[in-house]
């Protein structure tokens, strides 16, 4: 499997040391440096700010791997054009490991440099996410339990909101959340998430995603009730 593709699916990290995320000075041609074929790589990510602003492209990256075909360094010889969309194929290329060519192959580079391309585009990316069922807005989950507000912020007076984007499988169970809009406290972010994921829906004919903002308040004078919830339905 060559490593241009088109990528799929929602969250990413940074791009860590010696994989830096700066476009060098010099681009990628596409000729003169051999390509890679992939052993073993994580779900290859599609990040939602991207996806939402209608973001497209193919990401150029360069390589050197060790021994086992791990990645030690990577970087951008030519970007797509959006940041989040280079920095979600540095960190696809940070977990995957590489078939490296054997000494006296055509395809060993001569200096331990490889190149290739990572594609991002939002037809292949629609599809993999699957249709929305045509009534989406009268989908309601009959199971829906309330999130457990975090002790060691009440403490603190810490509030929030939190929004997820909730995937939906026609088991009509959760099997992903992601945060769209983060409330600034790991821990808050983590008590609506595991809320969300004990949703459970009619099933449905087909999969398809939810926003829901969870808003953390503290009454005065009282304990915290649980977290109201806010819900966006869409395709």
């Amino acid at each position: 499997m060559k490593l241009a593709f088109a990528c799929a699916a929602l969250l990413f990290i940074g791009t860590g040391p010696g994989h830096a995320a700066a476009v060098s000075g010099e681009l990628c041609d596409g000729e003169g440096r051999p390509a890679l074929t992939t052993k073993k790589s994580e779900r290859r990510v599609y990040p939602e700010s991207a996806y939402r602003a209608g973001a497209e492209g193919t990401v150029w990256v360069r390589m050197r791997l060790d021994d086992e075909g791990r990645a030690t360094s990577t970087w951008i010889c030519r970007s797509s054009g959006n940041s989040d969309l280079d920095a979600a194929a540095l960190q696809w290329l940070r977990g995957a490991v590489f078939d490296v060519p054997k000494v006296g192959s055509a395809n060993r580079s001569t200096d331990g440099v490889y190149e290739d391309r990572i594609i991002f585009g939002l037809e292949s990316e629609a599809r993999s996410r699957g249709p929305a069922p045509s009534n989406l807005a009268n989908v309601r989950p009959w199971k829906q339990p309330d999130p457990v507000y975090p002790r060691e912020l009440i403490g603190v007076g810490k509030e929030g909101d939190v929004t997820l984007a909730v995937d939906v499988s026609t088991d009509g169970r959760v099997r992903a959340v992601a945060v769209e809009k983060s409330s600034g406290s790991a821990a808050m972010d983590a008590a609506a998430a595991a809320a969300a994921f004990q949703y459970e829906f009619i099933p449905p004919a087909q999969p398809f995603r939810f926003s829901r903002t969870f808003s953390f308040r503290i009454k005065p004078g009282q304990a915290p009730s649980p977290a109201d919830g806010q819900e966006v339905l869409r395709p």
